[in-house]
């Protein structure tokens, strides 16, 4: 394990201080992002009886935060990872296991996740202070509990590791595939995220508004805002994992259909799956954001 972290350790070094200062940037905003998302709802309403009434609407409001949060980790999660995933194939060629290089991916992306995560909370501390003694309007406080703040960054470290370390769970050695004249087919375990998300928000807009008696169910009773709020970010996950597979069952269906056109067409996809996935995963996620 050591030698592996080792290894990990190396690989950001290798990816240059650039890709190193942007994933870690990109990770601090997410975490800034998310922390805000999480302390408005109790500065807005502090009160916890009228918290409790506007629970949905402020699980809205989180989400509103939450989701780009995610997709700008998920995002800064891949930077890059055309050159990452050339340095792990050369580390196969030499002996690492498939496994171990994805550990060595997971390793470097979550140590630059983490670092990245920590700024943006301290980050978040700053801008609390301040517009806690700038915003007189503001009943309660910006402010999240020292539990919390730990596991948003844990959160974003694991979100950040999953992304660098799933790249290589489906990868060959170098040269292989071409070699063989095969082509690498996502696995299906890629939708199990999405597939998650978007049950949790269908649960939410299937529980009932009134008891059987007209009244009202009490918010505590529904779990309505934090099945809204873990719908929506599985989902964001969900949507960039779930692209390759995506993208992959599509071409094998151009493939399978007469017109030659369409044939060509999947086969084209089949060739470069990588950037018909960015297209679509950055479409997916453009679509999801302005529904939310």
């Amino acid at each position: 394990m050591g030698a592996l972290a080792l290894l990990g350790l190396r690989l950001i070094k290798a990816g240059g201080w650039i890709r190193a200062t942007s994933v870690g940037v990109g990770n601090a905003i997410g975490t800034l992002l998310v922390l805000i998302g999480l302390a408005l709802p109790t500065a807005l309403v502090p009160d916890p009886i009228g918290l409790q009434a506007e629970l949905p609407v402020m699980a809205a409001l989180v989400m509103l935060l939450a989701v780009p949060a995610v997709v700008l980790v998920v995002t800064m999660g891949r930077l890059s990872s055309g050159a990452r995933d050339q340095r792990l194939g050369a580390l196969r060629l030499l002996g690492l296991s498939k496994n171990h290089a994805a550990l060595v991916a997971a390793i470097e992306n979550a140590t630059l996740a983490v670092i990245g995560a920590v700024v943006g909370a301290v980050a978040f501390q700053a801008l609390a202070s301040l517009l806690n003694t700038a915003i007189t309007w503001m009943p309660g406080r910006l402010q999240v509990s020292p539990g919390i703040a730990l596991g948003v960054i844990a959160g974003v470290a694991a979100v950040s590791a999953l992304i660098g370390a799933g790249a290589n769970w489906d990868g060959e050695l170098p040269g292989s595939g071409r070699a063989k004249q095969r082509r690498g087919r996502p696995r299906a375990w890629r939708a199990v995220v999405l597939l998650t998300g978007l049950a949790a928000l269908i649960w939410a807009g299937q529980l009932p508004l009134m008891d059987p008696q007209g009244q009202p169910i009490d918010v505590n009773e529904r779990p309505v805002a934090q099945l809204i709020v873990a719908g929506s970010l599985l989902t964001a996950v969900g949507l960039v994992i779930a692209t390759p597979l995506a993208v992959s069952w599509m071409g094998g269906a151009l493939v399978r259909l007469r017109p030659v056109s369409l044939k060509l067409a999947g086969r084209s996809i089949q060739a470069d799956s990588t950037s018909a996935g960015r297209v679509v995963a950055g479409l997916s996620m453009a679509v999801f954001i302005m529904m939310a």
